[in-house]
C-alpha cells in the first residue's frame, strides 16, 4: 500500500471523548438520560466503562451485542463486563441488525425513564 492510497485518522480515547461531550451537554443545561447503542468491533467494554465513569447514573440503557468483546479480548474480559453491567444496575438489551432484535430494543428505549 502506498501513502497515496491511505488516509490518516485520529483516534480519541473513549474517556476523553465522553468527558468533552458531557462538558458540552452540561453547558446547555439539559435534563437527559444516556442510551448507548454499541457496535464497536470488540471495544464495547472500553466504551461502556468510559460512558459510565463520565455519565454515572445518567447511563440508563445499553443496546448492542457484547460477543465481539468475548471474541477479541477473551472470556475473562467478557465476564468482567457482564459483571460490571450487572453490579452497576445498568440495563442491557441485545440489539443487532437482525430484525428479530428490534422490537425488544424498541420497548427498552420506550421504557427509559427520563425523570431523575
Amino acid at each position: 500500500m502506498s501513502p497515496d492510497s491511505s488516509i490518516t485518522t485520529l483516534g480519541v480515547p473513549a474517556n476523553s471523548f465522553f468527558r468533552g461531550f458531557k462538558k458540552h451537554i452540561d453547558q446547555i443545561e439539559l435534563d437527559y438520560s444516556v442510551i448507548l447503542r454499541l457496535n464497536c468491533e470488540g471495544v464495547e467494554d472500553d466504551v461502556i466503562y468510559a460512558v459510565h465513569e463520565v455519565f454515572k447514573e445518567k447511563l440508563k440503557l445499553i443496546l448492542g451485542s457484547l460477543k465481539d468483546v468475548k471474541e477479541i479480548k477473551g472470556e475473562s474480559a467478557y465476564i468482567k463486563l457482564q459483571k460490571y453491567i450487572k453490579d452497576n444496575l445498568i440495563s442491557f438489551t441485545f440489539f443487532s441488525s437482525s430484525v428479530n432484535s428490534w422490537e425488544k430494543a424498541h420497548r427498552a428505549i420506550l421504557n427509559v425513564d427520563n425523570k431523575h
